[in-house]
């Protein structure tokens, strides 16, 4: 699919030769970005890669950007990141993930005993879990230097603090990067992180069913929200589109046109 989305992007926002084969223009994206959220209720707010990028990196404090860093790459809500241990973890180059703790997931029939499966103690929790990809080696690197650096045994939390210290540091990051390069056009807050990666899966062309099982949703209904932010595709689509008939003139031996 070609659309406005993925061409004409800034020379300063181009990906690398090496990495992803998509090349977005952000600043389209950034440009509409209020028609797509005014024109659609279910919309949520999100950034883009350039700003929440920019957001995470203007953070000085380690323990604040890890978590930021971590809800931006995983796309967990801020109670499953309070869970994640260094067991969690599976490291391996471009194929690393991790065993996400998933919240809010309803079995379809509440009533029903579940069946016991494993005979050892569940190591990871009694939450279910959703794999998923970290293929960002930079990511991979600094979750393994933080790991060693505050010395965090396999089953310690990362974080042993509250929704609410989340809540101040993102209130807190937003200021400090606001006052610096002036406001954001959306209202943030750490739910802003899960929905700008759900977003950014989209405008790669992640199947909705693959992102489903990396955000843990029950339903894809609740996934297909995500996909309004393609607002230049259905311009594409119309595009294609023939509201009368081709005509070439004089294609005919005698004379007349010839209508395709």
């Amino acid at each position: 699919m070609h659309s406005k989305h993925l061409v004409s992007a800034s020379p300063s926002l181009q990906i690398a030769a090496d990495g992803p084969i998509v090349d977005i223009n952000w600043h389209y994206l950034m440009k509409t970005r209020a028609e797509v959220i005014q024109a659609n209720d279910s919309m949520p707010a999100y950034l883009l890669m350039p700003e929440i990028t920019g957001l995470i990196d203007s953070e000085l404090n380690a323990n604040r950007r890890m978590a930021f860093e971590m809800m931006w790459m995983l796309g967990c809500r801020v109670s499953e990141l309070l869970l994640l241990t260094p067991r969690h973890f599976v490291f391996n180059g471009q194929s690393s993930y991790v065993n996400m703790p998933t919240l809010k997931r309803r079995p379809p029939d509440q009533t029903k005993r579940r069946r016991k499966r494993l005979n050892d103690s569940d190591t990871l929790g009694n939450l279910p879990l959703r794999q998923i990809p970290i293929t960002d080696v930079q990511f991979v690197a600094r979750l393994q230097s933080y790991m060693v650096t505050e010395r965090l045994p396999d089953n310690r939390r990362f974080f042993g603090i509250t929704r609410r210290t989340i809540n101040r540091w993102v209130d807190e990051a937003v200021s400090n990067y606001e006052a610096k390069y002036g406001p954001f056009q959306v209202h943030l807050s750490p739910h802003v992180f899960r929905h700008s990666y759900a977003v950014n899966a989209v405008l790669h062309f992640t199947p909705l069913k693959i992102l489903q099982g990396w955000l843990g949703h029950a339903s894809q209904a609740n996934t297909e929200i995500y996909t309004k932010v393609l607002f230049s595709d259905s311009f594409e689509f119309a595009k294609r589109i023939a509201w009368r008939p081709i005509v070439t003139v004089n294609s005919n031996t005698d004379g007349r046109p010839l209508v395709s």
